[in-house]
């Protein structure tokens, strides 16, 4: 949650801005982690991401924002959560006992 020093971003649609203020706001409210892998972020690593991307409806709004890690920066702006979700299950399947990882399903159907 934005504590009351700090002002949200007001979004202006397609006129909104990502800028440092934004990178900084985001950065305290996820607790310096990435929204995906929960790795630890800093300058070198953090990038921008839509929650929802644009091409699956979300828009380009503070609120539709997050920071993720360098690695799956381009994965992210393709892919809703449960589709990443999903994909990196089958990751883990398949080259998983490779490096010791398994996967293991409890599976629910989020709204």
């Amino acid at each position: 949650m934005i504590d009351s020093k700090q002002k949200k971003p007001e979004p202006k649609g397609s006129e909104f801005k990502f800028r440092k203020q934004e990178f900084d706001i985001l950065r305290k409210k996820q607790n310096n982690k990435c929204y995906a892998t929960g790795r630890e972020l800093n300058s070198a690593n953090m990038n921008g991401s839509h929650i929802i991307p644009i091409r699956k409806g979300g828009e380009h709004i503070f609120d539709n924002t997050c920071l993720v890690v360098e690695e799956i920066r381009d994965i992210k702006r393709k892919l809703t959560d449960k589709e990443l979700v999903e994909i990196s299950a089958d990751v883990i399947r398949t080259l998983g006992n490779k490096y010791g990882y398994k996967v293991s399903t409890n599976k629910k159907n989020p709204k």
